[in-house]
């Protein structure tokens, strides 16, 4: 699913968010512009609001509702590098989905299932690897049993389980 970019890819995106950004009075981008710039890039994972919502928020470092320049060359080269490190906090940020700085198990199953929507019509076999991909990924490196994934606990699942570690450092996200 979510692979690393590469530098054509790159280019497209940077450029198609940096004319929006360019032509906002604030030289930043707001969240509806935002999301029919990645719809125009014309990736079907961009249509999904569940997933466009999650990259806004991972992007939006500061959290001040818009991506600035920086913002999104930050997160454009986190993208294209191979830095494991940088790669594992952002795809940490994009599965935290309200923020609380853990992965709540439905937080996992939300965002697999829009990213699983895009690749794969949702059906009950979906339905059911994810619910055994989350359960076995909880059972597994969920250490205090809370029901939720610390960064150590996320960051200690990618590192262990390439399977896991592919998804967790967003090496098998297709977003172009």
């Amino acid at each position: 699913l979510l692979t690393s970019l590469e530098s054509s890819q790159f280019v497209n995106i940077y450029n198609t968010l940096n004319q929006n950004v360019s032509n906002d009075s604030n030289d930043s981008i707001n969240k509806e512009k935002f999301q029919q710039s990645m719809i125009n890039a014309g990736h079907s994972l961009y249509s999904d609001k569940t997933f466009i919502d999650a990259l806004w928020q991972a992007m939006d470092i500061n959290q001040d509702h818009h991506v600035d320049r920086k913002e999104l060359v930050c997160t454009l080269v986190v993208l294209t590098s191979n830095e494991l490190d940088k790669k594992l906090t952002f795809g940490f940020k994009l599965f935290d989905i309200n923020n609380d700085g853990f992965i709540q198990r439905d937080e996992l199953a939300t965002l697999l299932r829009s990213i699983s929507k895009v690749k794969y019509s949702t059906t009950e076999d979906v339905e059911k690897f994810i619910e055994n991909f989350v359960t076995s990924t909880y059972d597994r490196f969920d250490v205090n049993k809370d029901d939720k994934l610390s960064f150590e606990e996320w960051k200690t699942a990618a590192t262990e389980d390439p399977e896991i570690g592919a998804l967790f450092s967003l090496s098998s996200v297709d977003l172009i």
